[in-house]
């Protein structure tokens, strides 16, 4: 694996695997989005994603990537009606265009990205909300790509990523820096369970696939009906007071947690949800526990404390 070309760069995922490939000497081009403020990482070469599917073609062609991975992606847990076009923009149209290109340049195989939140109660397809729709109906069209294109593809499926570098809206960073700061905390009632992966172990997933798909001797081959799947899964989700308690087990300071304050969303994970076989030759290496202390360290040394 010589060069990546990656979708979503700017981002908290791949970001992390940006810097990751950047770093051992892989040429990573990063396709963004026109008029990005968002820095890529160090080592990473920015494309504006042209309008004109021609310009995008020549793109991807001049990029000469081995493998694509595709991580762009907007995330709305509730949309709002102002927000369906923007979702089916970055959800669907993107990775569309981007597959158009990639079988016009040759078939370079791609690694997708599904969610967990496609699988309501371990189904092989039941949306949590309007995202999750939008995430499988990307593999919809993967598998016509794959089927009529010729299109290796893989898909991964994330379940709860964190770590540090996160700029998302997400509990644990809400928690980490409510304990720092001693401030209570407004949260439901914490039954539910949470699949919590940290950023490491995602980048190594993301690394072996793509590794594996270009490896000459012992490559991972995808199914030629765009099937192949695999999870990214901690193995061992634990409920939100659970994630909470190892916090407090971790911190200088406990989280002044405020159970009950809000609803529980119309949709929870009560019990683990199935996201398909591990990626081969992976298994996540980063405790919980270890994990969070990380994050609290990270935050005291910020803090200068």
């Amino acid at each position: 694996m010589h060069r990546v070309l990656l979708t979503g760069a700017t981002g908290f995922v791949g970001g992390h695997l940006a810097r990751r490939l950047a770093g051992r000497g892989v040429e990573v081009v990063a396709l963004t989005r026109p008029g990005s403020r968002s820095p890529v990482p160090p080592g990473v070469v920015a494309v504006p994603v042209p309008d004109r599917p021609a310009d995008l073609e020549s793109a991807v062609r001049a990029a000469r990537p081995d493998v694509c991975a595709h991580l762009a992606t907007l995330f709305l847990a509730q949309h709002r009606r102002e927000d369906v076009v923007p979702l089916l923009e970055a959800n669907l149209v993107l990775g569309t265009r981007l597959a158009e290109a990639l079988v016009a340049v040759g078939g370079v195989p791609l690694v997708d990205v599904g969610t967990v939140w496609q699988h309501v109660t371990g189904a092989a397809y039941c949306p949590a909300n309007l995202y999750a729709a939008t995430k499988q109906a990307m593999a919809d069209v993967l598998t016509a790509y794959a089927l009529r294109g010729g299109l290796p593809v893989v898909r991964l499926t994330l379940t709860d990523t964190y770590g540090p570098l996160d700029p998302r809206r997400r509990l644990v960073p809400a928690l980490v820096a409510a304990a720092a700061q001693g401030t209570p905390v407004e949260l439901s009632s914490g039954h539910q369970l949470v699949d919590l992966v940290h950023i490491t172990d995602v980048v190594d997933a993301f690394d072996a696939t793509l590794t594996r798909m270009c490896d000459a001797h012992e490559p991972l081959v995808p199914a030629p009906d765009g099937s192949t799947r695999f999870g990214v899964s901690s193995g061992a989700p634990v409920s939100v007071r659970d994630l909470v308690a190892t916090l407090d087990s971790v911190s200088p300071r406990p989280v002044d947690a405020r159970w009950g304050a809000r609803p529980d969303r119309p949709i929870e994970m009560r019990e683990p949800w199935d996201v398909g076989p591990s990626v081969p030759g992976w298994s996540p290496a980063v405790t919980l526990a270890d994990g969070l202390a990380e994050l609290v360290a990270e935050g005291r040394a910020g803090a200068g404390g």
